[in-house]
């Protein structure tokens, strides 16, 4: 019986983790599905569903079955889809969140029953392709992933993800798309905005008066009207947070739930 259902164990044993941005239980299977349909291989059927449609959700079933490198590319593909959400959101209104999307690329590592987990940055030098070959690869995701390229050409792009590959933080990342998100504000007239993810360094003090009043839930619709999409901004907003701080929101939420 084991060996029969071996692939509704194993999408019970791992869903939490695939489909976690945002909430695990929106996924479209379960172990009812592969009840249903126990012949069919749990992994494989997930990624030939979500292929086209969520590269984040590939990149971790790849992680799971032990594949760094198709883990890496699907997860590299899905960073290049957040900063088209950002590119498209900047030119709109005028906001950038530079974290977009690194918290859940930076995350992606070796399966822990094999060990040591391995970075995104480790696996990336490990990469068994050329240089040129890694650089087709790039140009197949920007293209795939930007849908205005008008907003950043292929060589920023290239030079943007480079930046996170190559160095031990990601300050250089973060700086290479604040300016180009400041060039595109300076483009389409948007003023009096920051990126994003200098809020929680600097607080809301600077935000123009009017604006004082705003409600998270204001400046999620502002950027967002996608419900799935404003789920995963507060789980970034999470990555970023100190332990200390998470701790105090647990607390919070535990009042909550048995209130």
């Amino acid at each position: 019986m084991l060996e029969k259902y071996k692939n509704v164990l194993w999408i019970h044993k791992n869903k939490r983790d695939i489909f976690r941005y945002p909430f695990y239980y929106e996924s479209k299977f379960d172990e009812y599905y592969f009840m249903k349909h126990w012949d069919l291989d749990s992994p494989t059927t997930i990624i030939d569903y979500y292929e086209s449609k969520n590269s984040g959700i590939v990149a971790r079933i790849y992680q799971i079955e032990n594949n760094p490198e198709k883990s890496f590319l699907y997860g590299l593909r899905k960073l290049a889809e957040e900063i088209n959400l950002q590119l498209e959101k900047c030119k709109e209104v005028g906001w950038f969140n530079t974290s977009a999307g690194l918290g859940e690329f930076l995350s992606l590592h070796a399966s822990p029953e094999l060990g040591e987990p391995l970075s995104s940055k480790t696996i990336f030098k490990g990469l068994t392709i050329s240089d040129d070959n890694f650089e087709e690869i790039l140009k197949y995701i920007y293209d795939f992933a930007i849908k205005d390229p008008s907003l950043v050409s292929f060589d920023n792009f290239h030079e943007i993800i480079i930046a996170l590959l190559t160095n031990p933080g990601d300050e250089l990342y973060r700086e290479l798309l604040g300016n180009l998100s400041k060039s595109i504000r300076e483009k389409f007239g948007h003023k009096h905005y920051e990126d994003i993810n200098n809020y929680h360094q600097k607080g809301f003090d600077d935000i123009e008066k009017e604006e004082e009043d705003e409600t998270l839930m204001d400046i999620l619709d502002l950027l967002t009207t996608d419900e799935n999409r404003k789920l995963e901004m507060v789980f970034e907003l999470i990555d970023l947070l100190d332990l200390e701080v998470i701790k105090e929101m647990k607390v919070k939420i535990d009042s909550r739930l048995t209130n």
